[in-house]
């Protein structure tokens, strides 16, 4: 048996994708290249969520929050901008790529009138905080 050596110049190393340093929503990915991530800024105005929120979002996703928290946050964000009906919570969350699954029944479970619930909902069909 003899040692072979390799020269480092005959070595051929794949080319590998980079990946990005924090998970993103598949819906804040582009269409024509879902490697390229869509970084939201204040004066934004794409999607029918606000700037604020969609920004929220991003840096709450960039921190690595736990789901439960995110959809927690982002709803309370949505009441404290003025999305206080069951389908501008749903619309706006959905625009920031969060599922239906996994929002509303939060939204629906911590909503009541008891000390323990976070949100009140009135007669008219409107989310506030308690």
């Amino acid at each position: 048996m003899t040692n072979t050596f390799i020269d480092s110049a005959s070595i051929t190393v794949p080319e590998t994708k980079p990946k990005p340093a924090f998970a993103v929503p598949h819906a804040q990915k582009q269409k024509s290249n879902p490697d390229t991530i869509v970084v939201p800024t204040e004066t934004d105005s794409a999607g029918d969520a606000p700037a604020a929120l969609r920004m929220l979002h991003f840096r709450l996703v960039q921190a690595g929050t736990k789901n439960n928290d995110l959809c927690l946050t982002m709803i309370d964000a949505c009441i404290e901008t003025g999305l206080d009906t069951d389908k501008q919570i749903r619309d706006a969350m959905v625009a920031m790529g969060l599922k239906v699954g996994n929002f509303m029944p939060k939204l629906k479970y911590e909503t009541g009138n008891a000390a323990h619930h976070r949100y009140r909902l009135d007669a008219a069909g409107r989310y506030s905080l308690r």
